[in-house]
């Protein structure tokens, strides 16, 4: 069974020091309607040894989320930055906590018209972030981004990059030295086959968040060059704790992590492999 595991379904990672602490859902015989069943893989050496657990998506999906302080709404996101302070959004509205759940303050909406609203893992010690997007069907819009910081009123800024079009994201993480990375693989003009001229992949934001460019990292080895003009990630993702750390997922189901604000990534052995 766990040699069949043929598809990376999703993963999560931390980081303590040099070490990282790797789990990963596999599908096996997985085509258009769903991989069932699926395999939970965990290993904090590269997989050199692992322990597998072997169940249906919904229940071992659930153990891929980051764990959620005392407290947390049960029908919303949270993330949780770098100096422990944990941000929920979603029905009743958004929340913050400091202090491990303890105590929970709730948050006006930041932003100036009705929008779906993701919190961010934030790497930057007293900064915490929410996207928010208009109505998506399955990918989410990237529209705007609010920065909250302690004692500031929230910071607005609206996503430049698409003029009239429409920007979806699958990921964001505010890094160390303040800037906002996303993954925008997919905009409105895109069409079967025929991908907008946008840049499909990850884009930074300048100090402000005001403005966005392409971001290019080294990829240690280096990424297949794309053929098709998306690019080859699926999932931008990070963990702030015990250490930070960025990884990012790619279609043929390979994971790289960065623990240099995003500048290089180093790829991570994720793979299941058949026990002795």
């Amino acid at each position: 069974m766990v040699a069949g595991a043929d598809a990376l379904r999703d993963v999560r990672v931390t980081r303590a020091g040099a070490t990282y602490d790797v789990t990963s859902l596999w599908g096996v015989s997985c085509d258009h309607s769903g991989c069932e069943p699926t395999v939970l893989a965990r290993s904090d050496d590269g997989f050199e040894t692992a322990t597998y657990r072997v169940g249906g998506y919904g229940q071992l999906s659930r153990e891929l989320a980051p764990p959620r302080p005392p407290g947390a709404p049960r029908l919303a996101g949270c993330s949780t930055s770098v100096d422990g302070v944990t941000l929920c959004a979603g029905v009743g509205g958004i929340t913050r906590t400091a202090d491990g759940g303890t105590t929970w303050t709730p948050l006006a909406d930041p932003f100036d018209r009705p929008l779906m609203i993701q919190p961010v893992v934030s790497l930057r010690p007293g900064v915490q972030a929410l996207v928010g997007g208009g109505d998506g069907a399955t990918l989410f819009p990237f529209d705007q981004v609010a920065r909250l910081e302690d004692r500031r009123d929230p910071v607005v800024a609206e996503f430049g990059g698409g003029g009239e079009l429409a920007a979806y994201t699958t990921g964001q993480v505010v890094l160390s030295d303040g800037r906002f990375l996303a993954l925008l693989d997919a905009w409105s003009d895109d069409r079967a086959g025929r991908p907008s001229a946008r840049h499909h992949g990850l884009w930074l934001s300048a100090a402000d968040w005001g403005a966005y460019q392409p971001h290019e990292p080294v990829f240690t080895p280096p990424l297949p060059a794309a053929t098709d003009g998306y690019s080859p990630f699926q999932q931008l993702a990070a963990s702030a704790e015990p250490d930070p750390v960025i990884w990012v997922r790619t279609r043929d189901d390979q994971v790289y992590v960065s623990t240099d604000d995003a500048a290089t990534f180093t790829l991570l052995p994720v793979r299941p492999r058949s026990p002795a």
